[in-house]
This record gives C-alpha cells, sequence and structure tokens, in this order.
C-alpha cells in the first residue's frame, strides 16, 4: 500500500520528496527494496575473557556455595564471610 503511494507520488516528484511526504524513512524503503544482496556480515570468533575465572576456580566456587554452610546465603554474604575467615575464593591461596 505504501509502495503504491511511493510509486505513483514518485512520478510527480523525486522518490526522496515522496519518501518525505509519505512519512516513510528513507533508508528503511530503500534497504527493503534493494536489488542487491545484503552485504555479508563478518563471522565472530569466540574470545574467551581474559580476567575469566578457569574451571577449577568455578567448580571451587560452585562447590562453596552449594555447600552445607552457604546454601541459603547470597553470594556476597558468602564472599564477605570467607573474607573473615581468610579465606579468598577465585584462587588457591588462603591468607
Amino acid at each position: 500500500m505504501i509502495d503504491e503511494a511511493v510509486d505513483q507520488l514518485s512520478q510527480v516528484v523525486s522518490k526522496g520528496a515522496a519518501l518525505t511526504a509519505l512519512g516513510v524513512d528513507r533508508a528503511t524503503w530503500y534497504r527493503r527494496h534493494r536489488c542487491s544482496a545484503p552485504p555479508p556480515k563478518p563471522q565472530r570468533v569466540a574470545v574467551p575473557q581474559p580476567r575469566a575465572l578457569s574451571v577449577v576456580e568455578r567448580k571451587q566456587i560452585r562447590a562453596t556455595l552449594e555447600s552445607e554452610q552457604f546454601i541459603d546465603e547470597a553470594p556476597a554474604t558468602v564472599y564477605a564471610k570467607l573474607l573473615d575467615q581468610g579465606t579468598y575464593l577465585g584462587s588457591v591461596s588462603t591468607v
């Protein structure tokens, strides 16, 4: 319906003026009516976050959070309690 109105009005005025008069975004209209194939999207390569925890650290933290002592605690609370005890999860050492 809009396409027909744009075609009819563009016979009288330019295509851009017709799109503006009908309130149609020019870029959207041209994108939907392109004759060529859309440009290819580059392939993304998954790169691990350099600060991410290792598998061993994740398992250690999960085991601690799921332990009987901390099962009903929020992670921030567990973190604070462990720091009070002198334990730092994220590295294998204990202070």
